[in-house]
């Protein structure tokens, strides 16, 4: 028992103390809530909240971690105001540089899903990450206000240079139970180009596109023929205080791209961020952050803002 041989020493300490940390039980909590203009009608809602909370157990031998797993979704539709409700349980395993994760989840009135995932890191550079799940939560809100469910399988991985820079490309293929099978790709370039104790400057430039095969007029969600997005995000990150364990830090990310829809004139993409993050100790954090977004949709620029809460709690 090294503590016992050196309890004095500073870095034993700590080693004993994120030990003992990992080994708690934890609790995760992510929120949102927003407002779209809507004014095309084709946006994800007038009004949209989300609660996701996930239970984790402690650690069984290390390497597993049973969890619970619930989410709220509300969507007021123009007319119409839908809830979602998914409950569920699981277990992450994790080996090194294995991580897999599996849950079965009731999805309101959709039935008994399942969300499957996994990560593997190869050396020091190399990642992959695969994900496989049927009654997705992705299943846009309007879509399942019209009895429709989702499957969705993705592939991705990346390279990592080191802790300032990573690249990232995914494959994503969603199937829905109307006949409409949507399949996307997402590439990321994320950088860093300033760090020290107190402030970090980094940006995220990403590529997106996708194709739905399916024009129905029966379908109600947005489901452009194909459509390509490529902006990049400039994120700010600053530390106001920080004290042994203790610290409160601040984030303002600005986001400007191009959405090309086809059949649709191109148009702006405008983002703006900010985040707080409030550290009491190592076992609890809390997050709270603003932004505001403008996204044409349909050739109609729809203006969205929204306000986020989260929670971190290991006890």
């Amino acid at each position: 028992d090294v503590t016992a041989l050196a309890p004095e020493e500073k870095s034993v300490q700590r080693a004993n103390r994120d030990w003992q940390t990992h080994n708690l039980r934890e609790l995760v909590v992510e929120s949102r809530f927003g407002k779209s203009s809507d004014l095309a009608g084709a946006s994800s809602n007038s009004h949209e909240s989300v609660i996701d909370a996930h239970l984790y157990a402690s650690p069984i031998e290390n390497d597993w971690r049973p969890f619970l797993h619930t989410q709220f979704t509300r969507g007021d539709l123009p007319g119409l105001s839908v809830s979602r409700v998914a409950m569920g349980a699981g277990t992450e395993y994790q080996l090194r540089d294995l991580n897999l994760r599996g849950e079965l989840l009731k999805v309101g009135d959709s039935g008994i899903g399942y969300a499957l995932k996994g990560g593997y890191r190869i050396g020091d550079h190399w990642y992959l990450n695969a994900g496989l799940d049927q009654k997705s939560l992705a299943t846009p809100i309007k879509a399942y206000a019209n009895g429709v469910t989702a499957g969705n399988i993705r592939l991705g991985g990346g390279y990592r240079w080191h802790e300032s820079r990573d690249v990232y490309a995914s494959l994503n293929q969603m199937t829905l139970s109307d006949g409409n099978t949507r399949n996307a790709t997402d590439v990321f370039w994320t950088e860093r180009w300033f760090a020290n104790p107190t402030y970090i400057f980094s940006s995220v430039v990403e590529y997106y596109a996708s194709r739905n095969s399916s024009q129905s007029p029966s379908i109600s969600y947005f489901n452009p023929v194909s459509d390509q997005f490529i902006g990049a995000n400039f994120r700010n990150e600053w530390m106001q205080f920080h004290h042994y364990r203790t610290s409160l830090s601040h984030a303002l990310s600005i986001g400007l791209g191009n959405y090309a829809q086809q059949n649709f004139s191109t148009g702006q993409v405008k983002s703006i961020s900010y985040e707080l993050t409030y550290t009491h100790h190592d076992r609890l954090n809390f997050r709270a952050g603003v932004s505001r977004s403008e996204h044409p949709y349909d050739g109609v620029v729809d203006v969205a803002n929204n306000f986020t809460l989260g929670m971190r709690w290991r006890f």
